[in-house]
């Protein structure tokens, strides 16, 4: 039987040698599992694990006392799996570090892979240092699948822990369409007013959906809505009551 797997791992990592992109992702886990479990077979590991977690991110996000609640992984493996996640978290950390967020196009195809196969709307704030490098990727989400929100003290207290000088407010669209609502109008104006009470310039809002994505940066609504809706407006307003 031994020589059996064994036989089967050599066809499997040939195979993935000849042709990286031609395995699904239960068979490029199993490949990965070999270095975890010497003597089994780790094809029913690999398809319990993806149907436990739903897909490669889950298992990858997922922690060792997580990764041990499925039957037939032990510590070893669980340790195995986390420390494979978390040199793909150092790699990801240093390219946050080499992309420029003044750069809309780098920006978009940043937060397409952060938003990626999400079913769920979750909101993100980027804040940025003053060379516009990321300091914090902060994500807010409710447990509503098609709604989203962040309450103002939970944005008050990230922005004074970072102190960021740019800001750009990020969402995703599960519904197919990135054009935005009316309650992502609303949204902004209300971010944006925040920002400018913390001395944070926000200089974008990005929506993602599946296939497509909307910039207020790019539509020029960022800049209408700073002019229309700021701190000076509100408080003229006041004076004139």
């Amino acid at each position: 039987m031994e020589n059996v797997h064994a036989g089967h791992r050599e066809r499997m990592v040939e195979g993935f040698l000849k042709n990286t992109d031609g395995l699904n992702d239960h068979q490029v886990l199993e490949i990965l599992l070999f270095f975890a479990i010497p003597r089994k077979d780790t094809n029913p590991l690999a398809h319990k694990l993806i149907k436990f977690f739903g897909d490669l991110k889950g298992v990858f996000s997922a922690s060792v006392k997580q990764l041990m609640s499925v039957d037939g992984v032990g510590k070893k493996t669980a340790s195995f799996i986390v420390a494979i996640a978390e040199v793909f978290k150092r790699i990801e950390a240093k390219k946050e570090k080499e992309i420029s967020f003044s750069n809309p196009q780098q920006t978009r195809e940043y937060l397409a892979s952060v938003f990626a196969g999400l079913l769920r709307e979750k909101f993100i704030m980027l804040f940025l240092d003053t060379k516009f490098r990321l300091l914090a990727k902060v994500e807010f989400t409710d447990n509503q699948r098609d709604k989203v929100s962040a309450e103002i003290p939970e944005v008050v207290s990230a922005i004074n822990i970072y102190k960021p000088t740019y800001a750009i407010m990020a969402h995703n669209h599960t519904s197919g369409s990135a054009l935005p609502s009316n309650e992502d109008h609303f949204a902004t104006k209300k971010m944006n007013l925040i920002c400018e009470l913390h001395d944070v310039n926000l200089i974008d809002h990005i929506i993602i959906s599946f296939d497509d994505s909307f910039s207020y940066k790019g539509e020029n609504l960022i800049d209408n809505i700073k002019r229309q809706c700021n701190l000076k407006n509100i408080f003229n307003g006041i004076k004139e009551v």
